[in-house]
């Protein structure tokens, strides 16, 4: 006889997500959530994809060098993280096309929350554009939060 709220997914918080591509909407999508979610979280992932597509004019050691730069940028994040939350925090670096291979692993890591930044752009521009963040929603199995570029912090998070 009483009324409730309880959330639809109540494994929210069991293991986000942060995905980045090393942009400037990425890092405050990344500050926010290292912010404002992490601590709440029982496990932390932060996931970039090597765009294979992008990417199929280089030469693979060209690509292990950026996968070699990568490496390092996701461990100075991970540590950031560490600092804010005890929970279990993972880096995840991967080559492969950013949907399907986003959609691959937080399926098989059992991802409760995908967090990422946009780049604020309208509705139809992103469809129109084919934004990473308008698939990823749409196919998701899990959560999304969706960071916008217009978020205030006051933190940083340097990964050069």
């Amino acid at each position: 006889g009483k009324d409730t709220c309880t959330l639809d997914a109540p494994d929210l918080l069991e293991h986000a997500m942060i995905l980045t591509d090393f942009s400037a909407n990425a890092s405050r999508a990344f500050v926010y959530a290292s912010s404002h979610i992490a601590a709440h979280c029982a496990n932390v992932g932060i996931m970039h994809i090597q765009d294979t597509v992008a990417l199929r004019h280089h030469s693979r050691e060209t690509i292990a060098h950026f996968n070699k730069t990568d490496a390092e940028r996701l461990e100075k994040l991970v540590e950031h993280l560490r600092n804010r939350t005890a929970a279990p925090v993972n880096a995840h670096l991967h080559e492969g096309a950013i949907v399907p291979e986003v959609m691959r692993q937080s399926k098989m890591g059992g991802v409760s929350l995908l967090i990422m930044g946009t780049h604020g752009r309208s509705f139809y521009s992103d469809a129109v554009l084919g934004s990473n963040a308008f698939p990823l929603i749409q196919l998701a199995e899990s959560n999304c939060l969706l960071i916008p570029p217009n978020i205030p912090s006051r933190d940083t998070v340097s990964v050069s």
